[in-house]
């Protein structure tokens, strides 16, 4: 059984979990093209803040997206991700 995952998380300057708890799912990530400054993904070493291009659908297949953690580059504004997608229900 699946349900849809669709939200706009708005974005800080310190990495936060795209989900507040556990999240198994698979969706498209996306920062629009109206955000005023860049978005980051958290790399896969942990430390790499990797951009995310504004526009482009980024996607996440089966993960856990609690994981997956995002920031903003400049504090005090409303830049946003989008996520839209499907997740799994045991």
């Amino acid at each position: 059984m699946a349900s849809i995952i669709a939200k706009s998380v708005t974005l800080t300057t310190a990495f936060a979990a795209i989900t507040a708890s556990t999240t198994y799912g698979s969706c498209q990530l996306l920062a629009p093209t109206d955000n005023g400054n860049v978005a980051y993904i958290r790399g896969d070493d942990g430390s790499a803040s990797v951009p995310i291009p504004k526009g482009v659908a980024f996607p996440l297949i089966n993960v856990n997206l609690n994981e997956v953690l995002v920031k903003g580059s400049t504090p005090g504004t409303t830049d946003k991700v989008i996520l839209i997608g499907y997740n799994r229900i045991a």
